[in-house]
């Protein structure tokens, strides 16, 4: 049989290629179409076995492809899961949301104590304390450097003359000092007080005004006076050696209060903020005021709520 090529594409025209090309549709001439009928096209059947080989290969190919959809959805299921549930987590505690556990076996640190210590103060020392005291801003850091390190108690007050008028209303050396000074220092000051044998010795620590001209000797018709005005600063005390002591303590001769760690972690978490705030650093101290004699009702009231609260740090605000 002659070999027939396509005009157009060039390519050889195949059995099938009757009347158009097979590869580019071309329209053959009338010297290259041949009558269908001149080919006979013969089909060997094969068994059905085929088929049905086809078949099950075909269904155990898409088993294969249905167990590998199944698992990368697995896979994707998984994985979006973790990522929300991390974010959800980090967003509540984040939040405060969730309790933070305490990793520490062997107990609560020190400072998670003192942190519980002080949220429960609140409740224990505001039962039935009623002193006539206004409520302000503290004094800042620069009175620890006076205070002594053997002090027991010390008091951080924000009005001066409620405390004046009642808890120091006893005093009679102290009556004609606050007469001279009470306009020229501000409301925020410091008591501390120390045990002496049977006595309790105390220190108070006055700040003057910027404007205050207040001087030492204004002081100088008052006998017996345990009182000393420097740098921006009044101290009187109950007794000479006290005053001397809190003067020493000032210029680094003896140990101040701020080298105690135990006062450090009370102070850093009171309030700056109230009417006062009170510290205990011993026991004798508490033990000997509440003998005292000659002392306001106004103070007696405060020892024993101090005493019956069992709290190292108390916050009336």
């Amino acid at each position: 049989m002659k070999e027939r090529f396509c005009p157009k594409c060039k390519l050889k025209l195949s059995s099938g290629s009757a009347y158009f090309c097979s590869f580019c549709g071309e329209k053959l001439p009338t010297d290259l179409t041949k009558p269908a009928n001149e080919y006979i096209i013969t089909h060997e059947y094969k068994s059905s076995s085929a088929k049905v080989s086809f078949l099950r290969y075909f269904s155990n190919s898409l088993k294969q492809t249905l167990y590998i959809i199944n698992f990368k959805l697995l896979v994707a299921i998984l994985i979006l899961s973790t990522a929300f549930f991390t974010i959800s987590y980090l967003f509540l505690q984040k939040s405060g949301l969730l309790p933070v556990r305490n990793t520490n076996e062997d107990g609560p640190s020190s400072e998670q104590t003192i942190d519980n210590t002080f949220r429960l103060q609140q409740q224990a020392i505001l039962l039935d304390i009623d002193i006539p005291f206004a409520s302000g801003s503290f004094s800042g850091d620069d009175a620890k450097q006076y205070i002594p390190y053997i002090s027991e108690a010390i008091v951080e007050g924000a009005d001066l003359e409620g405390f004046s008028q009642t808890l120091f209303a006893f005093d009679d050396q102290y009556k004609p000092v606050y007469r001279i000074l009470k306009d020229s220092v501000r409301q925020n000051f410091v008591l501390f007080l120390v045990p002496k044998e049977e006595n309790v010795e105390y220190g108070l620590i006055m700040f003057l005004k910027p404007d205050s001209k207040l001087t030492q000797g204004d002081f100088s018709d008052i006998e017996q006076l345990n009182i000393r005005v420097a740098n921006q600063v009044v101290l009187f005390s109950s007794s000479s050696g006290l005053l001397e002591e809190a003067v020493d303590t000032k210029d680094g001769i003896a140990r101040n209060i701020g080298s105690d760690s135990k006062f450090n972690d009370m102070y850093r978490l009171a309030p700056r903020l109230g009417r006062v705030n009170i510290y205990m650093l011993g026991d004798k101290v508490l033990s000997l005021l509440e003998k005292q004699e000659n002392i306001s009702p106004e103070f007696s009231k405060l020892i024993r709520a101090v005493s019956k609260s069992g709290l190292n740090q108390i916050s009336i605000l």
